[in-house]
């Protein structure tokens, strides 16, 4: 045996097989924007080119090597397909983005109530147009429904990592970053900007809200309103303005409910007399009240929006923004004869620091000039109907 051993081992051909690299790989992400990252050992060249299936337009080119990752800027919801070319070999990879059962994480960044009741149904529709999978990250979870189907709306905070995503967007206020956003957002209306964000066509639609409790508070008729918000610009800064609306309203045999966080009085609002302001610890309470009301009137603020969304008739009065920038309703105040709209005005930024922001210095004119009698004439149209 030993013999028959030596002579299989001596008379055995000695072939050398080359070890065999392994092919780099290609790793798309669509986290934070779309990208590529090539992973592996072999010394390479790509060029990486991204376009927008859409427009047919390229969007940004790079060559990289092994281990090395490339990202357009854009951030923004785009239909991408992706070439990957490798320089040595001259052969192509495509890679076409699809959401189609995917999930997807969509955040809203703004911690302002009006945009977050403004944004939801554009992350409804965005689940529906793309069959995926969506958690929705809102600093006010607790006012909508939960869960849509195949929506799931989670508090801000308690965000998960990109990892556990397909693709990530995020919903913001831009004024000059074309990176964030495909338009600037002063002159979009607040619900298109959330659909252009996420690449979906405009159409206003109204969210549902969830009301814990439509219990009436009180027997007698009344009317909401809110006179506070974060800016000066935003307030009605006509002189007795409000109060001349609480006691035309009392006249009328309506009790007036004040729905707002701030104090009655708060920085410029003035001081008032004849209306109740319950305490709201939270906005399922403010909810309650809103539900029975007759109407509501209020400014450019979120108390509006969540009027609008309860499916009541909102007279808002705003010269500080067009009127395209708000929710539509046949009951909205401008005076377009003064200085108005600087919101909505690209050669200006507002400042939240300055609680006096007015750009053109014309000591807020666009609301001083509002008159009660504009808003009588709104209140009377309402009534009539």
């Amino acid at each position: 045996m030993k013999d028959q051993l030596l002579n299989i081992y001596k008379n055995a051909k000695i072939s050398r097989i080359e070890p065999k690299l392994l092919e780099n790989k290609v790793l798309a992400n669509f986290n934070d924007g779309a990208k590529i990252e090539i992973a592996g050992s072999l010394n390479k060249e790509y060029e990486i080119s991204f376009f927008d299936k859409k427009t047919k337009h390229l969007i940004h080119k790079s060559t990289i090597t092994n281990n090395m990752w490339t990202t357009p800027s854009r951030k923004y919801f785009t239909d991408w397909f992706i070439n990957i070319l490798d320089k040595s070999s001259q052969e192509n990879k495509e890679f076409n983005f699809n959401l189609k059962n995917k999930r997807v994480r969509i955040i809203n960044q703004s911690p302002s109530l009006g945009d977050c009741i403004a944004w939801i149904p554009y992350v409804i529709e965005f689940q529906k147009v793309h069959e995926c999978i969506v958690d929705f990250y809102t600093p006010y979870a607790d006012i909508f429904p939960n869960p849509y189907e195949n929506v799931i709306i989670l508090e801000y905070f308690k965000r998960n990592s990109f990892n556990d995503y397909y693709a990530s967007y995020e919903l913001g206020y831009h004024y000059d970053n074309l990176n964030k956003a495909p338009i600037d957002s002063r002159t979009q209306n607040l619900q298109e900007v959330a659909a252009s964000i996420l690449g979906l066509e405009y159409k206003e639609i109204a969210p549902e809200i969830k009301i814990n409790n439509s219990e009436r508070k009180i027997s007698e008729k009344y009317v909401c309103i809110s006179t506070a918000s974060t800016s000066g610009c935003k307030h009605w800064q006509r002189e007795n303005g409000w109060q001349d609306v609480i006691n035309y309203l009392n006249n009328l045999g309506y009790k007036v409910i004040a729905i707002q966080k701030e104090p009655l009085g708060y920085m410029d609002s003035g001081n008032f007399k004849n209306i109740f302001h319950p305490k709201t610890d939270n906005l399922q309470e403010a909810i309650s009240w809103l539900t029975n009301c007759e109407f509501f009137i209020g400014i450019g603020s979120g108390i509006s929006w969540l009027s609008w969304a309860l499916n009541k008739k909102v007279i808002l009065i705003s010269g500080f923004s067009k009127n395209f920038a708000e929710f539509n309703t046949p009951y909205r105040i401008i005076n377009n004869s003064v200085c108005n709209g600087c919101w909505n005005d690209t050669s200006v930024k507002f400042d939240p620091s300055n609680w006096n922001w007015c750009p053109r210095n014309k000591n807020f004119e666009c609301s001083k000039e509002i008159s009660f009698e504009m808003v009588k004439e709104k209140i009377d149209s309402i009534i009539k109907k």
